[in-house]
């Protein structure tokens, strides 16, 4: 289509407009609308995608990716708990999705609910034992509930897995 031609050329604005003057014919189009999501996200105007992601959840309410990315632009505008809602929504469809627990986890952290986020820091390294990023938000986490022992056991097990993040041995110091 033209306003796939136009998004690859990374012209954006005349895509937005094809595709809202299809959405125009045909309202219901689940893929039309994804795609001007994503153009107004490339376009830097995530409100704009944000409201047509939160269109595409209604249509597609069992999409976790969808949830997601409202979740990631939620956090973005600082909205953590509209964030840490659309990160659930995507764990209710997806409980294996990494990406939205561990995402869920730092919005927590935002807000300062340690111990949610903590319990989503140790969902995410029961998927995957070596996900670093998850090891040093937990220890984060602890760190910041006071729970030094376990913060420093959580350190020292983010360094086995990337012993060249020198914030690493700092926090451990």
């Amino acid at each position: 289509t033209r306003a796939s031609a136009y998004f690859h050329l990374q012209d954006f604005e005349r895509a937005i407009s094809d595709w809202s003057q299809a959405l125009k014919l045909d309202p219901e189009n689940v893929d039309i609308l994804a795609n001007r999501a994503l153009a107004y996200q490339r376009l830097d105007e995530p409100e704009n995608a944000l409201k047509d992601y939160e269109v595409l959840a209604k249509m597609v309410p069992d999409a976790p990716l969808i949830h997601r990315i409202i979740g990631d632009l939620n956090f973005q505008a600082n909205e953590f708990e509209a964030a840490i809602e659309a990160y659930s929504e995507a764990i209710l469809w997806d409980d294996q999705n990494e990406i939205a627990i561990f995402n869920r986890g730092v919005a927590q952290i935002q807000i300062e609910a340690y111990h949610p986020a903590i319990s989503d820091f140790e969902a995410v390294l029961a998927l995957d034992q070596n996900h670093v990023e998850a090891q040093k938000r937990l220890a984060d986490a602890y760190f910041l509930i006071d729970w030094f022992q376990q913060a420093i056991n959580s350190y020292q097990a983010a360094i086995v897995l990337d012993d060249n993040d020198p914030l690493l041995f700092y926090n451990l110091g």
